[in-house]
């Protein structure tokens, strides 16, 4: 893989990271995936998540709200537990076919009829979808974002708390990886220093997340998971 190309890649998804919470790996699969194998991509993504969501974590402590995440962790950690046990079988075309529909009807959802939302129960399978593709995929962010919203309406609040949800996913993302004999421990070794520059995208991109009204937050959010959701459609 072309270091350079990839820090080119995740710089541009991890300002999108820093702004909404989450999109990281939407926007670099995105723009990656025209030049390698999605499941190669799946593993180095890892690797960078899960530095930069810290990073955004450790800017947000004061944000987070205990409760929340333990009323969520359950429901997500069920998905991502069978998510990352079947990233070796299942296949990445068919599933993100599937995430693409799902995305599309979730954001014309919230796009389109404002007034609707929720219930618990929709909720926390929402939820458990989301843990089930970041699982397979690291990319449930969209998802937990749904799932979250009839809980927190403020837009720092969400980043936070969606940073803590994404750290405990991908802790157990890296354990059964390494166990499955998916990767070697120290796989991230030849790509350590693509954070640096990820570093400078996420200060960008906490700048611009300060200077967004939250009255234009949600349309940016579904707005953006509406195109990227076309985008996968097409692309794979």
């Amino acid at each position: 893989m072309s270091s350079l190309l990839l820090a080119i890649a995740f710089c541009i998804g991890f300002v999108f990271e820093s702004i909404f919470g989450f999109g990281g790996g939407i926007v670099s699969y995105s723009i990656l995936a025209f030049f390698y194998n999605i499941k190669d991509l799946v593993v180095v993504a890892m690797y960078i998540g899960t530095i930069s969501t810290a990073v955004i974590l450790f800017t947000s402590l004061k944000y987070v709200r205990l409760k929340l995440i333990l009323h969520s962790v359950p429901y997500i950690m069920c998905g991502v537990i069978v998510g990352a046990l079947s990233f070796k079988y299942i296949s990445s075309g068919v599933l993100i076919k599937m995430y693409s529909i799902t995305l599309i009807v979730i954001s014309l959802r919230a796009l389109l009829f404002k007034e609707l939302s929720l219930s618990g129960t929709a909720s926390r399978v929402v939820l458990a979808l989301g843990g089930f593709i970041q699982g397979v995929l690291g990319i449930g962010g969209p998802f937990f974002v749904v799932g979250l919203k009839s809980s927190v309406y403020e837009k720092t609040l969400l980043r936070a708390n969606l940073a803590v949800l994404f750290l405990a996913a991908n802790a157990y993302r890296y354990i059964q990886m390494v166990a499955s004999g998916v990767v070697k421990w120290n796989y991230f070794i030849p790509y350590w220093f693509i954070i640096i520059p990820v570093m400078f995208a996420l200060w960008l991109g906490y700048i611009i997340h300060k200077k967004i009204p939250q009255k234009s937050f949600d349309k940016y959010i579904y707005g953006g998971i509406l195109i990227s959701a076309v985008g996968f459609l097409v692309l794979f």
